[in-house]
């Protein structure tokens, strides 16, 4: 899901509160020839102990950010993604804002 929010006087709080309903961010890259390429930061459900949130960084083709090899892996389908795959391409929400903060 993708929230866009007009522009309404929202407060802080507000703000937040939307933001925990969040599933993908979007945000702009110039690495690209195509203007409106966005990277994608989005959310993949439970992960490891305790039951962490995780998310993927997506490229505009929709591969998947590999923090060990700091470059991009095609994400394969849900049934055939590894614990190794898992490891090296998830990251918790404040990791994946680092990463494509410095990336982008």
């Amino acid at each position: 899901m993708v929230i866009k929010i007009p522009s309404y006087n929202l407060t802080d709080g507000e703000n937040r509160v939307l933001l925990t309903f969040a599933t993908r961010f979007e945000i702009p890259t110039k690495k690209y020839t195509d203007p409106n390429a966005k990277l994608k930061i989005e959310y993949r459900g439970k992960q490891g102990e305790p039951d962490a949130d995780v998310w993927a960084i997506l490229d505009p083709h929709g591969n998947c950010y590999n923090k060990d090899e700091k470059d991009w892996e095609y994400e394969p389908l849900p049934s055939n993604r590894t614990d190794e795959f898992l490891k090296r391409c998830r990251f918790t929400l404040k990791e994946a804002l680092a990463i494509v903060k410095e990336i982008r």
